[in-house]
């Protein structure tokens, strides 16, 4: 989408996620962790459907899926090697951190598997969420290439095959997270099925536009939106309650806590809220910034995390009070800074190496005599 283009809101919700997912992989456990744990994965899948375009014309498809491989699978790649040389010289030299062991060639099949689920990926789990994204699109693109064909041939609700995809996929999700358990598919499949519907979610609210109608509602309603977000959270929180398993719940490894179905209701309760809020926010510069470079942040967030739960142990002790105050509270501040070190990382490496995170030079505009 080009720069003119961008929808605010998109970028502000994407920035609130962004820094969930940074406060989950801060804290080790607790049940706010829980909370935050339900809806960044599904939220960023959302709005990759509110942003989806693509053309199945001649050349076309595979033109996007060029881009794709160059913008967000080199960069997955690069990041993968980089990490895995930094785990093989980290479970060394920090012995006492409890690294397990992982031989590098297993760690490059793991990279290329592109599956998290288990002991996989340890050099860097939250990886994890690249291949998934792709073979995410893979499925999206399928489904609306035959939605494509069958508007094409004039088929009355055609839509409803889109719904029944949705309930076929959440379907798959739950018997790979509660019947096979240990099935592990290439990038992550089990964990896209369970995803996938979200993004499908986001283009039906997109083309309906549904969401400018209520981005529109929440600016004239601020005080009633606001309770309506508090309203979602809270409910939100409740189901989590419920649906309450040790504090931990995770897209990745498909563990829905409880109950998988109280889990897709809070997932979906709290995409709500948080795009009335990202909404209530408006036009917040910093949180949009953090959201429009999301992709770095989610790239190499892992290694200021790991400085401050190994290395700098006041720190890494509060991180395990999930449940306190104090504990949040650092979870919190390790979440920020981590943000704003990984910003500060995009800013070198767009001037620099700018590929290394799936961008390219801008070019230099000509002054005119």
């Amino acid at each position: 989408m080009a720069e003119r283009e961008r929808i605010v809101y998109i970028d502000v919700a994407k920035g609130i996620g962004i820094f969930l997912i940074l406060f989950v992989h801060s804290m080790e456990n607790g049940f706010p962790r829980q909370v935050a744990a339900i809806v960044p994965i599904q939220l960023f899948f959302f709005l990759s459907g509110t942003t989806y375009r693509i053309g199945f014309g001649k050349g076309v498809y595979k033109d996007v899926w060029i881009k794709r491989f160059f913008r967000v699978y080199v960069p997955y790649l690069i990041v993968s090697l980089f990490s895995i040389a930094v785990y093989a010289v980290a479970t060394k030299a920090f012995p006492e951190a409890g690294f397990p062991e992982m031989p590098i060639g297993d760690s490059l099949l793991a990279m290329l598997y592109g599956n998290a689920r288990g002991q996989q990926m340890q050099y860097n789990q939250p990886l994890w969420y690249i291949p998934c994204m792709l073979v995410v699109f893979l499925l999206v693109d399928i489904t609306e290439y035959i939605l494509y064909r069958m508007q094409l041939r004039d088929i009355k609700h055609r839509e409803i095959l889109r719904w029944v995809f949705v309930a076929l996929s959440f379907l798959g999700a739950f018997l790979f997270g509660v019947c096979f358990r240990s099935a592990r598919l290439p990038f992550g499949l089990e964990a896209g099925l369970f995803v996938y519907p979200f993004m499908e979610m986001g283009i039906v609210v997109r083309r309906k536009e549904w969401d400018t109608k209520c981005a529109y509602w929440v600016k004239n309603h601020k005080p009633v939106s606001a309770i309506f977000f508090l309203l979602l959270m809270a409910a939100t929180v409740g189901v989590c309650i419920l649906n309450d398993e040790g504090g931990f719940v995770q897209v990745k490894s498909l563990q829905f806590g409880n109950s998988f179905f109280l889990y897709l209701l809070a997932s979906v309760l709290m995409v709500a809220a948080i795009l009335i809020l990202a909404m209530l926010f408006g036009r917040a510069r910093a949180i949009a910034y953090a959201g429009k470079n999301s992709l770095t942040i989610f790239l190499f967030h892992k290694f200021p995390i790991l400085f401050f739960q190994v290395l700098v142990k006041p720190v890494g002790r509060l991180l395990k009070k999930g449940n306190t105050p104090e504990g949040c509270a650092t979870g919190v501040g390790v979440a920020l800074v981590t943000i704003l070190a990984c910003l500060a990382l995009d800013q070198i490496l767009t001037v620099t190496v700018p590929w290394v995170i799936g961008k390219t030079k801008r070019k230099k505009m000509k002054k005119k005599a």
